[in-house]
């Protein structure tokens, strides 16, 4: 008897194909604890990568490849502005202009909204964010 089970190459399975990959996301986060907490609430769809500040992301994203992004703004060493957010935007996007890369951040102005959004931010959230609101976004930019 053929165990179909479990698939193996070249071989039907009427069960279905092997379940695919979870895509990848990039949590671009200097807050230790908000980075983990979305890494535990986003573990269950992706297959998580994450980075506290540009440099590491930049590392992380050339090597990983996610097709999804989330970005702070505020990345040391200057934290308290948005220069290496922004930074960040543009290197990403350098290596691959098809990520998807939606901001996540505390600095809730209206011009850094415009500013995203303009230089290719599929999507921008003002800390604190409604964790199921960012989901369905993260969806809708996967697909």
């Amino acid at each position: 008897m053929v165990d179909y089970s479990t698939p193996s190459p070249g071989r039907f399975n009427p069960l279905g194909a092997q379940s695919p990959r979870k895509p990848k996301l990039l949590i671009v986060e200097d807050d230790d604890t908000l980075r983990t907490q979305m890494s535990w609430a986003l573990a269950e769809e992706y297959e998580v990568c994450e980075a506290e500040n540009r440099e590491t992301a930049l590392e992380v994203f050339r090597k990983e490849r996610p097709v999804l992004v989330t970005l702070d703004l505020g990345l040391p060493p200057a934290a308290q502005g948005v220069e290496e957010g922004f930074l960040a935007l543009d290197a990403i996007l350098g290596i691959d202009s098809s990520a998807k890369v939606v901001i996540v951040t505390g600095r809730s102005e209206r011009e850094y909204r415009r500013n995203a959004l303009a230089n290719g931010a599929y999507d921008f959230f003002s800390k604190p964010y409604d964790l199921e609101e960012l989901k369905i976004v993260l969806r809708r930019a996967h697909y």
